[in-house]
């Protein structure tokens, strides 16, 4: 028998988690995730921006370019932009908090990378699971699924490939040499497409999600 989960605290949940893990993968020295990958670039690029920044300024052009593929624009994705917005205000406090540590021996680092990629798998999973608008990452997959039909495990999948060739190609650009893109980020290409779209089974045949509140018709 399902267990009622409201679909609301996935978000929070997807906020505080997903964070996290994004910034312990970082910490770890190992390349970071390549769906963030490109902010972190930019932040490197353009010294007045912190990552957190970056962050949703790089998510403002890729929501840009995600109503143009679906040629279609709704106010539920200017959330995303805000569920950007806040993402990037926590991730610059879990960096500030974590760089009082360094430097940190390589065990340390190995844990904060698996530990790390534990957190990225939940928390996106997470943002799946909700009717408030995600981040612009999650939009991306999940509109476009829904949009054209395909399982949502391989369009992540596709994407997550697709960040970590611009990630390089953007790297190269900026310093001609590769930045955060590393033997981490390869790894995570290829294992979190396949773990999520497994997690989220696991959730689905334990859990029915659904609304507390009735927003969510306008958001759904």
């Amino acid at each position: 028998m399902k267990k009622t989960f409201y679909s609301e605290l996935p978000y929070v949940f997807g906020q505080i988690i997903l964070t996290l893990g994004a910034a312990l993968i970082r910490t770890s020295g190992f390349g970071v995730s390549m769906v963030v990958a490109p902010a972190y670039l930019i932040a490197d690029f353009v010294p007045f921006l912190t990552v957190g920044k970056a962050e949703y300024t790089f998510q403002a052009l890729l929501l840009l370019v995600f109503c143009l593929i679906v040629r279609k624009f709704r106010v539920k994705y200017l959330l995303s932009f805000v569920t950007a917005f806040i993402y990037g205000h926590i991730i610059d406090a879990y960096l500030a908090l974590l760089a009082l540590g360094e430097p940190y021996s390589l065990a340390w680092r190995v844990v904060f990378f698996v530990l790390g990629d534990v957190c990225t798998v939940v928390g996106v999973t997470f943002f799946f699971k909700t009717y408030v608008p995600p981040e612009v990452y999650e939009l991306f997959v999940k509109g476009l699924s829904e949009r054209f039909g395909f399982d949502m495990g391989k369009v992540k999948w596709a994407y997550d490939l697709s960040s970590l060739a611009f990630a390089a190609a953007l790297s190269f650009a900026f310093f001609g040499e590769l930045r955060y893109v590393w033997i981490g980020t390869a790894i995570l290409a290829v294992i979190n497409g396949p773990l999520i779209s497994r997690f989220s089974r696991f959730l689905d045949r334990r859990c029915d999600f659904r609304p507390a509140f009735r927003v969510s018709k306008w958001l759904g």
